[in-house]
């Protein structure tokens, strides 16, 4: 890559109308920005952040997320499982993941807050001690997730079968738990 731009905010610009050029981006703030399906194949983001982005249905193929932060962004449909693995970082806060898919992926202590997680696809993910604060899980899928030590005690709607996901030593708290029994369609009074 030959561009290389550190140290630069981007305000309310449409990069579905204006290119943001190909390379290695650090230290970057991205603020009130369209990326909608937008490929950002092979880009670089070091120690970023996007705040009230939209980066729906972006293609990220082979791009490396090393510390970012998406904050307050829309994320609907986009899926991560492409990534660069390579010291892949990412945090969400208040963001919309809804049919976003992190399956399969080696995200350990990925920090989840006041998120939407709609039908998102966390299939295969090695999310031990991840946190889950605030989060809406609803229709979220769970198969043969490492979730040890996660921490589900504030987010709600999860459906997660303990026979094909590893919950060992991760948190829950009543009546959200309800979703561990899901798949046996019994009746629970509290």
């Amino acid at each position: 890559m030959d561009n290389y731009i550190t140290d630069k905010v981007y305000e309310n610009i449409n990069f579905t109308q204006q290119k943001l050029l190909e390379g290695e981006y650090e230290k970057c703030r991205f603020v009130n920005c369209q990326f909608n399906n937008l490929d950002l194949s092979n880009y670089s983001f070091i120690d970023c952040e996007f705040v009230n982005c939209d980066l729906s249905m972006v293609v990220f193929d082979h791009t490396s997320l090393q510390k970012v932060l998406f904050k307050s962004t829309k994320l609907t449909g986009v899926s991560f499982e492409k990534c660069n693995p390579f010291l892949l970082d990412i945090k969400f806060e208040q963001c919309r993941l809804n049919l976003a898919s992190l399956a399969n992926l080696n995200i350990p202590r990925t920090h989840f807050l006041n998120c939407q997680m709609i039908e998102t696809n966390l299939t295969g993910a090695f999310l031990r001690n991840a946190i889950f604060e605030n989060c809406d899980l609803e229709n979220a899928i769970f198969f043969k997730t490492d979730l040890t030590e996660s921490d589900f005690t504030s987010a709600k709607n999860y459906s997660i079968d303990p026979e094909n996901n590893i919950i060992k030593q991760a948190r829950f708290s009543f009546p959200a738990c309800k979703g561990l029994l899901a798949k046996y369609d019994i009746y629970i009074e509290s």
